[in-house]
């Protein structure tokens, strides 16, 4: 249901909260949230999956008559997931096995091959998520605009978007002026779990147009 959807990332965030606040399953959270275990391997799959089904979206749109900018935008929005994906696993450095080529081992700041890592975006990733929010936020503002009906995300989204922000801007605001150590820590595990929230957000994005194009009459195919 509607409700469902727009509670679900609070239900999942504050989880996460209770989850590492209580000594008993600290320990359990932790691990669920290291690279290559459940969190991320879970955010990895919705990305992966998302960028499949915002490239799919685009193709039907294109053969519905489509205009291009509607066309374009899902189908850079799906090479965008895609790289949010692979990044997560480390374009899968860890599951393969293979090493870090020589010429990104003197930038990335983790070693690895990642894009995230390379000098001063290491650290950075509050922001990006930010991004994400606030583009996610302006798309509902301009969902009733005509031109842009077709690449806004449904209302519903917005709480996803809002609680995004709020943990993004306390990240960042904390980098600035550390509130307590372990608020930090909280906060840098948790963000974790936000990005598993922010590919949960575009998935349903994608899948909750899809299913609303699937009725749509084209204006490009009226007579």
């Amino acid at each position: 249901s509607v409700l469902a959807i727009m509670v679900t990332p609070f239900l999942v965030l504050g989880a996460s909260f209770v989850l590492l606040s209580a000594t008993a399953t600290r320990p359990a959270m932790l691990w669920m949230l290291q690279e290559n275990h459940p969190v991320e391997i879970l955010t990895f799959a919705l990305a992966f999956f998302c960028s499949l089904a915002a490239l799919r979206l685009a193709g039907a749109l294109r053969s519905h008559g489509a205009d291009a900018i509607t066309c374009g935008f899902y189908t850079v929005f799906s090479l965008g997931l895609f790289v949010v994906a692979m990044e997560e696993i480390a374009w899968g450095q860890k599951l393969l096995g293979f090493a870090t080529p020589a010429w990104l081992l003197p930038v990335n700041m983790q070693g690895e091959t990642t894009l995230h890592n390379l000098g001063s975006l290491q650290g950075k990733s509050e922001w990006m998520r930010l991004a994400f929010a606030i583009g996610g936020i302006t798309g509902v503002g301009i969902s009733r605009i005509a031109r842009f009906e077709r690449i806004s995300p449904p209302t519903m989204l917005l709480p996803w978007f809002l609680l995004i922000a709020a943990h993004a801007v306390v990240d960042a605001y904390n980098d600035v002026f550390p509130i307590e150590e372990r608020f930090d820590n909280t906060m840098q595990r948790t963000s974790e779990v936000v990005e598993l929230i922010i590919a949960g957000a575009a998935l349903l994005y994608v899948l909750l147009n899809r299913q609303r194009f699937r009725f749509a009459t084209w204006p490009e195919q009226e007579t």
